[in-house]
Protein backbone atom coordinates (compact mmCIF):
# COMPACT_ATOMS: atom_id res chain seq x y z
CA UNK A 1 0.00 0.00 0.00
CA UNK A 2 0.99 3.33 -0.71
CA UNK A 3 -0.28 6.76 1.10
CA UNK A 4 -0.35 10.04 -0.47
CA UNK A 5 -0.03 12.79 1.49
CA UNK A 6 -1.11 16.46 0.52
CA UNK A 7 -0.36 18.71 3.49
CA UNK A 8 -2.89 21.74 2.73
CA UNK A 9 -3.41 25.28 4.03
CA UNK A 10 -6.69 27.27 3.00
CA UNK A 11 -7.47 30.47 3.23
CA UNK A 12 -9.19 32.07 6.41
CA UNK A 13 -12.91 31.72 6.58
CA UNK A 14 -12.40 29.32 3.97
CA UNK A 15 -12.44 26.23 5.96
CA UNK A 16 -16.17 24.84 5.75
CA UNK A 17 -15.89 25.67 1.88
CA UNK A 18 -12.50 23.23 1.58
CA UNK A 19 -14.57 20.38 3.79
CA UNK A 20 -17.34 20.48 1.47
CA UNK A 21 -15.39 20.44 -1.73
CA UNK A 22 -13.81 17.41 0.07
CA UNK A 23 -16.52 15.66 1.06
CA UNK A 24 -18.39 16.16 -2.70
CA UNK A 25 -15.07 14.54 -4.32
CA UNK A 26 -15.11 11.63 -2.36
CA UNK A 27 -16.98 9.95 -5.24
CA UNK A 28 -14.41 10.29 -7.43
CA UNK A 29 -11.94 8.70 -5.22
CA UNK A 30 -14.50 5.86 -4.80
CA UNK A 31 -14.59 4.97 -8.49
CA UNK A 32 -10.96 5.75 -8.72
CA UNK A 33 -8.93 2.05 -9.68
CA UNK A 34 -6.40 1.24 -6.69
CA UNK A 35 -8.08 3.92 -4.39
CA UNK A 36 -8.68 2.03 -1.09
CA UNK A 37 -10.43 5.22 0.52
CA UNK A 38 -9.53 8.92 1.84
CA UNK A 39 -9.05 10.60 5.24
CA UNK A 40 -9.32 14.16 6.08
CA UNK A 41 -7.70 15.11 9.19
CA UNK A 42 -7.84 19.26 10.29
CA UNK A 43 -5.34 20.59 12.85
CA UNK A 44 -7.31 21.35 15.65
CA UNK A 45 -4.70 24.28 16.94
CA UNK A 46 -4.70 25.60 13.24
CA UNK A 47 -7.94 25.55 11.41
CA UNK A 48 -6.78 26.35 8.26
CA UNK A 49 -4.04 23.27 8.32
CA UNK A 50 -5.54 20.01 6.82
CA UNK A 51 -3.67 16.86 5.99
CA UNK A 52 -5.34 14.63 3.38
CA UNK A 53 -4.53 11.06 3.61
CA UNK A 54 -5.18 8.70 -0.17
CA UNK A 55 -4.45 5.01 0.00
CA UNK A 56 -3.68 3.34 -3.26
CA UNK A 57 -2.97 -0.02 -4.10
CA UNK A 58 0.51 0.79 -5.76
CA UNK A 59 1.94 4.71 -6.65
CA UNK A 60 1.52 4.45 -10.79
CA UNK A 61 -2.78 4.77 -9.55
CA UNK A 62 -2.20 7.88 -8.42
CA UNK A 63 0.56 9.18 -10.31
CA UNK A 64 -0.14 7.87 -13.65
CA UNK A 65 -3.66 6.88 -13.40
CA UNK A 66 -5.79 9.11 -11.31
CA UNK A 67 -3.82 12.05 -12.42
CA UNK A 68 -4.38 11.75 -15.63
CA UNK A 69 -8.56 11.67 -15.13
CA UNK A 70 -10.21 14.98 -15.87
CA UNK A 71 -12.40 13.75 -12.81
CA UNK A 72 -8.33 14.52 -10.65
CA UNK A 73 -8.40 17.63 -12.46
CA UNK A 74 -11.80 19.15 -12.13
CA UNK A 75 -11.48 18.60 -8.27
CA UNK A 76 -8.14 19.78 -7.59
CA UNK A 77 -9.10 23.20 -9.94
CA UNK A 78 -12.63 23.53 -7.87
CA UNK A 79 -10.79 22.93 -4.44
CA UNK A 80 -7.36 25.06 -5.73
CA UNK A 81 -9.60 28.89 -4.49
CA UNK A 82 -9.62 27.28 -1.22
CA UNK A 83 -5.47 27.10 -1.15
CA UNK A 84 -3.95 30.13 0.89
CA UNK A 85 -0.43 28.56 -1.14
CA UNK A 86 0.61 25.45 -2.81
CA UNK A 87 0.06 22.26 -1.34
CA UNK A 88 2.79 19.79 -0.07
CA UNK A 89 2.03 16.22 -1.87
CA UNK A 90 4.42 13.34 -0.89
CA UNK A 91 4.22 9.81 -1.28
CA UNK A 92 4.69 7.26 1.82
CA UNK A 93 4.33 3.47 3.08
CA UNK A 94 3.91 2.61 6.18
CA UNK A 95 7.21 0.84 7.48
CA UNK A 96 6.30 0.76 11.34
CA UNK A 97 2.34 0.63 13.09
CA UNK A 98 2.51 0.64 17.14
CA UNK A 99 -0.93 0.45 19.02
CA UNK A 100 -4.07 0.67 18.77
CA UNK A 101 -4.34 3.29 15.89
CA UNK A 102 -7.94 3.68 15.04
CA UNK A 103 -9.65 4.25 11.47
CA UNK A 104 -12.71 5.60 10.71
CA UNK A 105 -13.93 1.87 10.01
CA UNK A 106 -13.11 0.78 13.39
CA UNK A 107 -15.40 3.20 15.10
CA UNK A 108 -18.72 2.42 16.11
CA UNK A 109 -21.80 2.77 13.98
CA UNK A 110 -23.13 5.69 15.08
CA UNK A 111 -20.01 6.99 13.49
CA UNK A 112 -20.03 5.33 9.84
CA UNK A 113 -21.39 8.24 8.15
CA UNK A 114 -18.52 9.93 8.55
CA UNK A 115 -16.48 7.07 6.66
CA UNK A 116 -19.00 6.34 3.98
Amino acid sequence: MVRTFMEINVKPGMEQRYIDGVEAGRSIFDRADGCHGLELHQSIEDKQHFIVCIEWDNLANDTEVFHNTSASRILLGDLAECFADEPKIWHGETVMKSGRFRRFDDLPSIHKGFAD
